[in-house]
């Protein structure tokens, strides 16, 4: 198993979404990572809850971020209910990349109800990483 970052929260609304993607953008773009919008009438995403699986189908949007070619890439990926889980492997892209998404998805945090993160590479991220478990903004 590669160190992978899981996250997966609901949106306080769809100010909150405009205002994710302005600054999920704004992030990338001060990084030089490519990114572009995420935008289907139909898709199904394999999803868990309490351990078990389950699919939605339907439309999604958002935006997909590019960290680097040794890092999968961070989508941003919303439902009609406004929830995304995901998540994103920077096993081969080392501490700087891995703390950069981290770093992100702290950002993003005042956007959601509650945003809850599992990262696997606390290990030389302490500081930035340990304050991100199960994030809630309520």
């Amino acid at each position: 198993m590669g160190v992978t970052i899981h996250f997966s929260g609901q949106l306080l609304g769809e100010d909150a979404f405009r205002d994710l993607i302005s600054v999920a953008t704004a992030y990338a773009a001060t990084y030089k990572w490519a990114f572009e919008p995420i935008e289907s009438e139909h898709v199904t995403l394999s999803r868990m809850w309490n351990e078990e699986e389950w699919d939605y189908s339907g439309p999604v949007k958002g935006v997909v971020l590019y960290p680097g070619e040794d890092c999968e890439p961070v989508r941003l990926e919303f439902d009609t209910n406004l929830y995304a889980q995901n998540w994103v492997k920077t096993q081969f892209a080392g501490v700087e990349t891995h703390i950069r998404v981290v770093e992100l998805l702290k950002a993003l945090t005042p956007f959601f109800r509650i945003l809850r993160v599992e990262d696997e590479g606390t290990i030389g991220c302490q500081a930035v990483c340990e304050p991100l478990r199960n994030i809630s903004t309520q």
